[in-house]
């Protein structure tokens, strides 16, 4: 190729490239998915619901060891065993389908030591999802979360109290949720309905176990700030029991 013509090639490159109304790469190009993006420059959703919050027990679940953690909103972080609420799972889970098709995650770590059972429960508290292990009315076996023990414990039935939050239909000792005396004095009768159960003292078991479950749910709502709308009938139920930390005033 001649000199002349060279230039000529090159001439009309540049006059085709000066002719776009964008630069190469502008706004016409397509736009990076969430997938195409490096994981440091995908965004948190904005309209992600929190990651906690909750009403009822059933409201909660458990991620084990890796689950939707900021900053990528693709790819599991490493949370151990932690609570979450399903809705926000949910959420997640269809954020995920619609825009993390074919993105690239690091491999997770290697998991840790199981820990005990009260570690894999779900429980609501003060309106936000926690593990049983800081729910004082949740009365869980001191055992390994892979012992069958722990498995049966977590498939039995959860007693949840409808929620009344009038002010006035809460007693002043439980006003407060989960910092009221009430609360306090209610858990302390649930652990011991659950833990006399089996001694035939009191009462027969089934019984104990009966009054424990009401017991239990009632203070998962008194913790939400709800009225205890049973206590009236506990009380009647356990009076002249002797049952130790069972005194309703």
């Amino acid at each position: 190729m001649s000199t002349r013509l060279a230039l000529v090639v090159v001439a009309a490159a540049v006059a085709l490239i000066a002719c776009r109304k964008t630069p190469l790469g502008g706004d016409d190009a397509a736009a990076p998915s969430e997938a195409g993006r490096d994981a440091g420059e995908r965004p948190w959703p904005s309209d992600a619901p929190p990651s906690d919050a909750c009403e009822i027990h059933e409201d909660c679940s458990v991620v084990v060891w890796d689950g939707p953690q900021p900053p990528d909103p693709c790819c599991d972080q490493r949370v151990g065993y932690q609570a979450m609420s399903r809705a926000f799972l949910a959420f997640m889970a269809d954020y995920r389908k619609r825009s993390c098709a074919g993105a690239t995650c690091p491999p997770a770590p290697l998991p840790g030591a199981e820990p005990a059972c009260c570690a894999s429960i779900g429980r609501c508290v003060a309106r936000r999802c926690v593990t049983a292990c800081n729910d004082p009315s949740a009365e869980t076996p001191k055992v390994s979360v892979l012992d069958g023990q722990c498995r049966a414990f977590r498939s039995r039935p959860v007693q949840t109290e409808p929620c009344e939050r009038d002010a006035g239909a809460i007693p002043k000792e439980y006003a407060g949720g989960a910092s009221s005396p009430g609360f306090a004095r209610l858990t302390r009768c649930c652990a011991s309905l659950r833990r006399h159960a089996a001694t035939l003292e009191y009462a027969a078991p089934f019984e104990m176990k009966e009054w424990a479950a009401s017991c239990e749910g009632m203070a998962a709502g008194v913790s939400n700030a709800c009225a205890p709308t049973k206590l009236s009938e506990l009380r009647q139920r356990l009076r002249g029991k002797g049952i130790p930390d069972c005194q309703f005033p």
